[in-house]
Formats: structure tokens, sequence, C-alpha cells
């Protein structure tokens, strides 16, 4: 009898791997995961994977690279293709929490040169009068 080989596999998307990285460098969701563990904060929870959820939204550490990453995939991608602040934040909100996000997600709207330019299409011209 041939001994039977059994191989697990656990697929884990690359955004999770990150967010527990960054989470050892974010003091405040060190401190929330600890307080989430011990019952004090009823909105926050952690995972089995030591992730903190805020009222079911992944708590995502105060790394600018991290949230640059996020708000870019959500802002650049093919499926949404460059939306306005608000519709951005909206669809965000649903699934990612962090300190100021709805300020970042403004700012990084703002900062995108074809929005930009989108926008100057649909101004009408300013008129003088004297």
């Amino acid at each position: 009898m041939r001994p039977i080989q059994v191989y697990a596999f656990r697929a884990e998307p690359e955004l999770l791997i990150q967010i527990k990285d960054a989470k050892k460098e974010d003091q405040d969701i060190q401190k929330s995961v600890e307080m989430a563990k011990s019952g004090h904060q009823s909105e926050h929870t952690v995972s089995a994977d030591d992730i903190l959820y805020v009222n079911n939204r992944l708590g995502v550490p105060n790394v600018s690279d991290l949230k640059q990453l996020i708000l870019k995939e959500a802002h650049c991608s093919r499926y949404s293709i460059h939306p306005r602040g608000r519709k951005m934040y909206n669809d965000l909100k649903d699934h990612y929490w962090w300190k100021k996000m709805k300020y970042n997600v403004t700012e990084y709207v703002s900062r995108c040169m074809n929005c930009q330019q989108v926008k100057a299409e649909r101004k009408k011209p300013v008129y003088n009068k004297l």
C-alpha cells in the first residue's frame, strides 16, 4: 500500500497580507486590536488572523503607501473609471475603514489629472461684466 500525500493550499489576497504586515507599524491599530480582544470596544472585532474590523469593515493601518494602493485601485481600475470623490468614498466606506478616510479620498481625487481635465471641459466660461 502506497502512502497518501495530502497537500493543503491557502489562497490569501495580497492586500490582506500587506495589511497584516503594516499593522505592526501603526500603534493605534494595535491598541484597537487589544481593546477588541478584551471586549472594550463593541464595534471593533478581530478575525482569527488578527485583522481588525470596524463595523464589519476592514481596518486599514495608518501607512500612506497602503492607503494610496487602495485609493489607486478604487479610482483607476477598469471597473470604476475615475469616480468622483463622493461616489468613491461611498464605495470604499462599505469595505474599508481608516481615520480621515473621507479627507484622503477627496484629496486623491483632486490630484488626479484626468479628473481635472474632465472638470475643465464642463466648466462654463466666466464673462466679466464691466
